[in-house]
């Protein structure tokens, strides 16, 4: 991750410089940071397990060899652009001699090589903003990197487009070595994500930000560790990444106790058996239990006093002023067979 391309020895992976130094770059590691922490709280909003981890300063994967995020059914590669002034970014940084775009471009065709079947992205992220302005002197006279990236990168090369966008869109293809159908996959797999700040952003005084920002430093630190005890380690996988930020798979964590009962708990049907017994019930008999209550028949309801102001028996043995002679007053009155009342 440096201002400009660097050059690498003849014979020697883009990656090698970067697994040299790994972790401690200020903006490439924070970056890095997000983007897993991102896929990690994704998944577990979903309850979805898609990523698997990410391999950091991989070897096979060219220019965005800075880090690479692996899912199960994708992988985006990641290149990173830091520079201390944060000058814009111009037509002679993407398609220059060292341009930026054929960078992603080997990048995207290495991944597509190493990973058939899956689906392949690159990404390009940097603190420099993309130029407004235009100089007789660029590469592309007629229009900006700024509103060429708003309105006609993310729609790729059509027919219908400007003869400005048409002439970029040439000298584009022209520099990446690719024409009609790769043009149009490679830039619709292609984000660029320019004038971003370094993350995790400016602090806010709010529970779900301070929550995001912990693990965001724990995560950040537990990769530093990582690289420091795994100096030859290319693949960190879900599991140590999830554990880094307080989540662990198959348990949530929690140790509930309970106090010991006063009285003894036993299994329903140990407890049935034993009152069956006592009852003296013959197999294949039954029993209704029921507890009892003063004012069990529906709709009837106490006063302050304690006296029924409910209705009289369905049955019509006993006027509501008899109410409490009815021998149902404390089981229940459902004008069954076996009421009790007449």
């Amino acid at each position: 991750m440096n201002q400009l391309p660097a050059q690498c020895p003849q014979g020697e992976p883009p990656a090698m410089g970067e697994r040299r130094a790994r972790w401690g770059y200020g903006y490439q590691d924070k970056v890095a940071t997000e983007r897993i922490l991102g896929l990690l709280r994704k998944d577990i909003r979903d309850g979805a397990t898609r990523f698997e981890g990410v391999r950091l300063a991989d070897l096979a994967a060219g220019r965005v060899d800075d880090f690479v995020l692996v899912c199960s059914n994708s992988v985006e590669g990641n290149s990173i652009k830091w520079s201390g002034e944060a000058s814009p970014l111009n037509w002679g940084d993407l398609i220059g001699a060292s341009g930026l775009l054929r960078e992603l471009a080997d990048g995207y065709q290495r991944l597509c090589s190493k990973w058939p079947g899956r689906a392949v992205s690159v990404r390009l992220q940097s603190n420099r903003p993309a130029s407004v302005e235009t100089y007789h002197a660029q590469i592309i006279k007629s229009i900006s990197v700024a509103e060429f990236l708003a309105k006609y990168w993310p729609l790729g090369p059509i027919a219908s487009d400007s003869p400005q966008s048409t002439e970029a869109w040439s000298k584009i293809a022209e520099h990446v070595g690719m024409t009609d159908t790769r043009l149009s996959q490679f830039v619709s797999s292609c984000e660029l994500a320019l004038g971003r700040p370094a993350p995790p952003g400016d602090s806010q005084d709010k529970l779900d930000w301070r929550h995001y920002e912990q693990q965001f430093d724990r995560l950040h630190k537990a990769i530093a560790t990582w690289l420091a005890n795994t100096p030859d380690g290319e693949f960190i996988d879900r599991a140590f990444l999830l554990s880094a930020i307080g989540f662990r798979v198959g348990r949530s964590g929690l140790i509930q106790r309970f106090p010991e009962p006063k009285i003894p708990y036993e299994k329903n049907q140990t407890a049935a058996d034993r009152l069956k017994e006592r009852v003296g019930l013959r197999p294949g008999q039954r029993a209704r239990i029921w507890q009892e209550k003063r004012y069990a028949i529906s709709g009837a309801n106490p006063d302050r006093n304690g006296n029924c102001r409910g209705i009289p028996c369905r049955r019509k043995q006993f006027k509501r002023a008899d109410f409490e002679q009815c021998a149902l007053a404390r089981t229940s009155c459902r004008q069954r067979s076996d009421c009790r009342a007449e």
